[in-house]
């Protein structure tokens, strides 16, 4: 029954932590433009990228959040496979791209190293409901 919770409240965080950006995400906040031209400038050269960078992952984004607030085990495996993936992604960003001596940025590092720990450990205890991951348990 605790680990049971234990998981909820993991789930939750990482979702909270992943809704949280997407009201910037898709109403084009100046900070999130500024994110997004700023990693396709890196990508390609120029900022060209910026809004399907930006409006794609906040969509891959949702997904996760919503795949991590469902009761079923293989949704919920999904949702922490692409929160893994969306937060190593960030992470790579934040130290390649954008900087950790941004406004922030030792913080937001450590929000997001701890969300994909969590990621990590809600998508090691549904392991099972991914076929390939499922060899391991």
């Amino acid at each position: 029954m605790k680990t049971t919770v234990i998981f909820l409240i993991l789930r939750i965080l990482v979702a909270i932590v992943l809704a949280q950006s997407l009201f910037f995400t898709f109403t084009g906040a100046e900070e999130s433009v500024q994110l997004f031209s700023q990693l396709s400038n890196t990508l390609k050269g120029d900022a060209s990228l910026e809004g399907l960078l930006r409006i794609g992952s906040g969509v891959v984004e949702l997904v996760s959040v919503t795949l991590l607030l469902m009761k079923k085990p293989a949704a919920i495996s999904v949702g922490a496979l692409m929160a893994v993936g969306i937060m190593f992604g960030v992470i790579m960003a934040q130290v390649t791209v954008i900087g950790i001596d941004s406004a922030g940025g030792r913080t937001l590092l450590i929000i997001e190293g701890f969300t994909l720990l969590a990621s990590l450990v809600v998508l090691f205890r549904f392991r099972g409901s991914v076929p390939f991951l499922g060899k391991f348990t």
